[in-house]
């Protein structure tokens, strides 16, 4: 059985100051080759970032290249493929940057896509779902108004 359908809800801060996020990423025309990796999520990145190692191992296959401009300014060759990736249980294919020797980077794009949001008190992601459940659960208490209310 695959595991990209499981939930994965590993998210941790790191003493550096870096969110975690433990994500399944998988060649996205054969998920039998997938990998649990740990993610830094950063929303200055425009775009996931895998290192190429990883991209091997998954067989990934580029369909272009080109510079990337680093979050320093520094300007590094890339490669871009198809990549799917599963973060607590919503998965989606998205193009990813791969770099030599990068750190894995889940960016704005796929936050985006998915609808997540960096929750610092509890440091973790927050999925769309779990915000619609809370401002139900706060109507059923009366904590907000509700439109048929006077």
């Amino acid at each position: 059985m695959s595991r990209l359908g499981e939930h994965t809800r590993e998210t941790k801060l790191v003493p550096e100051g870096q969110l975690i996020q433990k994500c399944y990423v998988a060649n996205p025309l054969d998920h039998s080759l997938n990998q649990l990796v740990p993610f830094v999520v950063d929303t200055g990145a425009s775009c996931i970032v895998i290192p190429l190692k990883l991209a091997k191992k998954l067989k990934l296959k580029s369909v272009g290249g080109g510079e990337g401009i680093l979050a320093d300014g520094t300007r590094a060759e890339c490669q871009m493929a198809w990549l799917y990736i599963n973060v607590d249980g919503d998965g989606l294919p998205t193009m990813a940057l791969i770099m030599k020797d990068a750190q894995p980077l889940l960016g704005l794009d796929v936050m985006k896509m998915l609808q997540l949001q960096i929750d610092p008190v509890r440091e973790r992601l927050l999925k769309p779902l779990k915000r619609f459940k809370l401002i139900k659960f706060f109507f059923k208490r009366g904590v907000l108004p509700s439109k048929t209310s006077s």
